[in-house]
């Protein structure tokens, strides 16, 4: 039997909504939208699968939003290792111009495959992939055979590359909306994702 692996990003935050850079140092909680969309997401699904395990960050935002599903009685865990990138001096801060440009370059480089720069004090998206790549390691292994990961936008963008063995150069291929679903099959050692970021589950009122 193939494995089944239901990978979403968190619901949304007042940091999204107001444009501040979270991050693994910002421990936000969601807003008001942010539990709508997760309790759609459940609603939407709890009918439809049934998850074996549930994987989450060590972020509150995450574990807000795979809290429908205790009630149905699946193995939860929290890893730091799908925690958000870390954005160093930019936690905390609403964008700016100064502050995109910034981002714009170091995405490009990124893209470019120089995996080695990233924001001062923060990580590099090489530091993610390592961290990443431990995790899908020991996901391949794992026996449960439906499973829902609960993850951030950044850290989602690199697990989909690590899933499907891209390079971290292709990140910016993957588009994420908070609560989007990537619904990726695992045949072996290999994975192919079945659907991108699917928002489906959400009403129109949940779009922003």
């Amino acid at each position: 039997m193939d494995k089944v692996i239901y990978c979403i990003r968190h619901g949304q935050t007042d940091y999204n909504k107001n444009g501040i850079v979270q991050g693994s140092g910002v421990d936000s909680d969601l807003n008001d939208l942010g539990m709508i969309q997760a309790e759609q997401f459940y609603r939407h699904y709890r009918n439809e699968v049934y998850f074996d395990l549930i994987i989450h960050s060590a972020l509150k935002r995450t574990k807000q939003t795979i809290s429908p599903w205790i009630k149905n009685g699946p193995v939860i865990i929290a890893d730091k290792r799908i925690d958000e990138m870390s954005w160093g001096d930019a936690e905390g801060q609403k964008g700016t111009k100064e502050s995109v440009v910034l981002y714009k370059s170091i995405v490009d480089e990124w893209s470019r495959g120089n995996l080695d720069i990233g924001i001062n004090n923060g990580e590099t998206a090489q530091d993610l992939k390592k961290r990443l790549s431990s995790f899908v390691n020991e996901l391949k292994d794992r026996k449960e055979k439906t499973i829902l990961l609960c993850s951030h936008g950044r850290a989602m963008r690199g697990l989909l590359c690590a899933l499907q063995e891209e390079p971290y150069s292709e990140m910016e291929s993957y588009k994420i909306s908070n609560v989007g679903l990537y619904k990726v099959i695992q045949k072996g050692k290999s994975f192919e994702i079945l659907s991108h970021n699917d928002i489906s589950h959400r009403t129109p009122l949940t779009h922003s």
